[in-house]
């Protein structure tokens, strides 16, 4: 496993358990930040190996945690 296959699955898990978290379905957290239909589920459902830096972004600013914290630091909310 490649140093960025390790931490697309640290950002695949974090995700994963952000979304769960908020109770809310992947096409409305999609449609809030505006990404195109299925960008998020792919990634979600290993049909897709990454996700791009700005999905990132909107998704992690979207469930209120941190692009750090998706990546792999402790710090789990976004700063205010």
């Amino acid at each position: 496993m490649t140093e960025n296959d390790a931490r697309n699955t640290i950002i695949l898990t974090r995700l994963a358990a952000a979304v769960a978290a908020s109770s809310r379905s992947i096409a409305e957290i999609e449609a809030a930040c505006m990404l195109k239909r299925d960008r998020l589920r792919d990634f979600l459902s290993g049909r897709k190996r990454s996700i791009a830096f700005a999905d990132a972004a909107a998704v992690s600013a979207e469930l209120g945690v941190s692009l750090a914290y998706l990546a792999g630091s402790d710090e789990m909310r976004a700063a205010a």
